[in-house]
């Protein structure tokens, strides 16, 4: 496991325990490249908040400006939809292995869209909530082709001028420095994960990075200078057609205390290999990202869970004191 923290912008921890490399007896560092899921959603709102703010992408405009080539179902959806999970595009379906699992090589985002272009929507685009990875893969291609690169390549770009030196996807055949390999704990044992190929879901859930560059992007989302223009994006919650409030920011969870209140901004992710959470906690300006190189099956996070939720704002405190 590898956890990174900062205190009112400045990092005050950053180390790993375990192995990265279990049979080879390889230790994990804080360098450790590791598997994110879902959190990988939050990278890709940063760019398409960044992209936003400097003219490249209409967050409010139909998709279609970007992708004209999708049927008609989709073409009114618009790019913020998608990054708050309100434009009725499905997510998997677990009951499909070959769907959820993919192990087919992609050599281009846009070869994803047969997956779900013709799934009815679950409601029409902004009458709803429904989280979806489909609609965040499609939220990618809008940003590739507004960009006019391919996303690895604008992901790059990027996590480059972000200071992120760790971020990059998790191609499936490339060799990759400091990369983990990955397990699973089924049923009590430890096992090597079941291989999966990241090439189908690059923006929702196949990106490579490090708690650090993850605690680096929560500052700068949150409190840098660079991502001023964009940060009411972040920090925002979303609203329906009704007006109903929706508790999801561009890229993050909001969680609220009893009096209605912010207590934290949080993105978790769990895939094949993996556990993750980055959380930002708006008093007391404390980032935190915490990774790990396996997950449970079935489904179990609670001592995960537990460490990243509960101890590690202890250890924060202690460390800011």
């Amino acid at each position: 496991m590898s956890v990174a923290i900062a205190v009112a912008g400045r990092e005050v921890f950053r180390g790993a325990v375990g192995f990265a490399d279990l049979e080879q007896r390889v230790a994990a560092t804080a360098t450790t490249r590791l598997r994110i899921g879902s959190v990988s959603k939050t990278i890709t709102a940063v760019i398409a908040a960044r992209m936003h703010a400097r003219g490249q992408l209409e967050l409010d405009s139909p998709i279609a400006r970007y992708l004209p080539e999708l049927p008609t179902a989709l073409r009114g959806i618009t790019c913020e939809q998608l990054a708050r999970h309100t434009s009725g595009v499905r997510h998997y379906d677990f009951g499909n292995l070959a769907e959820a699992n993919n192990t087919r090589t992609y050599q281009d985002l846009l070869e994803t869209l047969p997956l779900f272009q013709d799934s009815p929507l679950l409601f029409a685009p902004g009458a709803g909530e429904a989280y979806s990875s489909f609609g965040y893969n499609l939220l990618g291609m809008a940003l590739q082709r507004a960009a006019n690169r391919p996303f690895l390549e604008l992901v790059a770009n990027e996590a480059r001028d972000l200071g992120l030196r760790d971020t990059l996807g998790d191609h499936p055949l490339a060799v990759i420095e400091r990369r983990a390999r990955f397990y699973t704990r089924y049923e009590g044992q430890l096992i090597n994960t079941i291989w999966r190929d990241s090439s189908d879901f690059y923006p929702s859930g196949g990106l490579l990075t490090t708690p650090r560059d993850l605690v680096a992007l929560a500052l700068a989302a949150f409190e840098s200078e660079k991502l001023a223009p964009a940060r009411p994006l972040f920090t925002s919650s979303g609203a329906l057609a009704s007006g109903e409030r929706v508790d999801r920011s561009v890229g993050f969870d909001i969680e609220r205390d009893a009096s209605d209140a912010i207590v934290r901004y949080a993105k978790g992710g769990e895939t094949n290999g993996a556990l993750a959470l980055l959380t930002y906690a708006p008093a007391r300006r404390v980032a935190i990202a915490a990774v790990s190189n396996y997950n449970v099956w079935p489904a179990k996070r609670l001592a995960f869970d537990r460490l990243a939720r509960d101890e590690l704002p202890a250890l924060a405190s202690e460390l800011a004191a």
